[in-house]
């Protein structure tokens, strides 16, 4: 099981659990949505939309009464359940949000994808491999078009606008810093050392890589640096940002 998460608190038949499984077959390891209702012992298996594509499933995330799956495309598959009193106990809409242009990263090496929900808007988080780890946030943004039709795309949040992200897979959380005197200047992002969860065989055999000391803090704040850009005709003041990571356990990662 690669991730989970649940509908609501699971003191009730109502409850449904999501979660993302390996599921092999041919000697090969996919993908698949799982969905559980509370009580009953079988679950609903459904795969990628592309499975022709290569997709996978990244992270799964409930929002809005429905489970959001991230695809390694950035785009999202949304499950509407309804409960029923046959088989499973639950049926399901399912639904695609795709994207204008989903592909963020101009020869980055990916290492993590997120969706989480902060102020009723749903983030994507991108960790970057480096020399050091990056990150880059994005906010689900709707569309129309000139036929009506409607679609999205992940628009890239210059700073995180006082918040405190932690990012996980099935278990992303966001806070408002106010909330949590102490923390200091700019927003906040924790990660943990989950790189490996995409590489299950590696993980299993070498039994080392996630050993959870790569965890840490992103920190992005307000630089005293100013740049100008050109706006609408007009030279603007541009504000700059810093960008900083802590590591809690590198040095034992080493060692």
């Amino acid at each position: 099981m690669l991730a989970a998460t649940v509908s609501g608190p699971p003191d009730g038949l109502n409850c449904v659990g999501g979660a993302i499984v390996h599921y092999y077959s041919d000697g090969r390891a996919y993908r698949r949505a799982a969905f559980w209702r509370l009580g009953r012992t079988q679950p609903m298996l459904t795969r990628s939309p592309f499975p022709f594509l290569n997709e996978d499933y990244e992270d799964i995330m409930w929002h809005n009464g429905a489970f959001h799956l991230l695809l390694s495309s950035e785009c999202v598959n949304v499950f509407v359940l309804q409960l029923t009193e046959h088989g499973d106990g639950i049926s399901f809409e399912n639904g695609l949000i795709m994207m204008v242009d989903a592909r963020h990263f101009n020869n980055e090496v990916i290492i993590g994808r997120y969706i989480l929900v902060s102020r009723g808007e749903l983030l994507l988080v991108l960790r970057i491999s480096g020399d050091s780890d990056s990150f880059r946030v994005f906010q689900l943004k709707e569309l129309d078009t000139p036929r009506g039709l409607t679609t999205h795309e992940w628009t890239e949040l210059e700073d995180l606008d006082e918040r405190v992200l932690f990012v996980g897979k099935g278990s992303g959380r966001s806070y408002e810093k106010s909330e949590f005197p102490g923390f200091g200047e700019g927003g906040f992002l924790f990660f943990l050392d989950d790189e490996y969860l995409n590489d299950v065989p590696r993980s299993v055999v070498m039994n080392g890589p996630y050993r959870g000391l790569i965890t840490g803090c992103w920190r992005i704040r307000k630089s005293t640096r100013r740049d100008i850009e050109m706006v609408d005709g007009h030279w603007k003041v541009k504000v700059l940002f810093d960008k900083c990571i802590e590591y809690v356990f590198l040095d034992q990662y080493y060692a």
